[in-house]
């Protein structure tokens, strides 16, 4: 299904990046052993089958570096609106910490970031580095 509206355009592209990298590193951040992670769900799961799966979930906060500069500006829409939908669609379980303007890492050592911990969940710009990401159309 196509987005209905502009905004539902930008909400699914800006989630698409960040969720992309996140379950990128999954499997082996968090863990000595460097195996996957726990269970997980389908995209487009019920909230059934993901308050099954989160059912045991200690309340956590990720470390989110969304796209814009500071929370006023137009492209910190979808940043906020993806926060709000992890809160509401994990019961709760699940915040995010929203760091601006890419305070933590900026987008050339975004990939380090995520792999070091320093963040969780981060908006990112491949074009920064094309030779991580040969298989993106445009980026040789």
């Amino acid at each position: 299904m196509l987005p209905r509206s502009p905004l539902q355009a930008a909400l699914a592209t800006t989630g698409i990046v960040p969720l992309l990298l996140v379950s990128g590193c999954a499997g082996a951040v968090g863990t000595e052993n460097g195996s996957a992670g726990g269970e997980g769900f389908a995209y487009g799961a019920s909230q059934e089958d993901v308050d099954a799966v989160i059912d045991d979930l200690e309340p956590v906060t990720l470390v989110y570096q969304p796209s814009g500069s500071s929370p006023d500006t137009p492209a910190a829409v979808a940043g906020h609106a993806f926060a709000e939908e992890i809160e509401e669609r994990s019961g709760g379980k699940i915040s995010l910490d929203m760091v601006w303007g890419q305070a933590i890492a900026g987008y050339p050592e975004i990939d380090d970031a995520l792999a070091d911990g320093r963040v969780d969940i981060s908006y990112h710009v491949p074009i920064y580095d094309p030779a991580a990401y040969p298989a993106l159309p445009g980026s040789w």
